[in-house]
């Protein structure tokens, strides 16, 4: 969908339960798989506060933080479809600290991936964890 139909289609209708959120101040966030670049300014208008994946296979994390870090949150980050399923133990860690250090480390981050492939090897699972945890820590 292009950013004008989500807007159209999904923000529109959504604009009133945005409204009570943050009117209880409650935090708003959104899934969107894909590339999202051009849909970023239009959620920061709708007043939500955290992107979710933010897919790093088709979105630049590094660009994503310098354009829109001081507005938006990322929960997720982490390449749930080719580096976490398929990568080495090795790939995994070094992912892992990328992601952080391109958007975590002033805190604006939330490690995830909403989620995991059956066939991931539990060493690539728990070298992501690991990794997770020596970032955190």
């Amino acid at each position: 969908m292009s950013p004008a139909m989500i807007r159209e289609f999904c923000l529109d209708y959504a604009r009133e339960l945005i409204f009570i959120a943050h009117s209880h101040n409650i935090p708003v966030l959104f899934h969107s798989d894909g590339m999202v670049a051009d849909l970023v300014p239009i959620l920061i208008k709708y007043g939500i506060c955290a992107m979710n994946p933010l897919q790093p296979s088709l979105n630049d994390a590094a660009v994503f933080k310098r354009q829109y870090g001081k507005n938006m949150a990322v929960y997720g980050g982490l390449d749930n479809c080719f580096i976490i399923p398929n990568g080495s133990v090795l790939d995994v860690r070094k992912h892992v600290r990328s992601v952080f250090d391109s958007l975590g480390s002033d805190g604006a981050l939330i490690f995830s991936t909403h989620d995991i492939p059956i066939q991931t090897p539990a060493v690539n699972i728990q070298a992501m964890v690991d990794a997770i945890r020596s970032c955190v820590y």
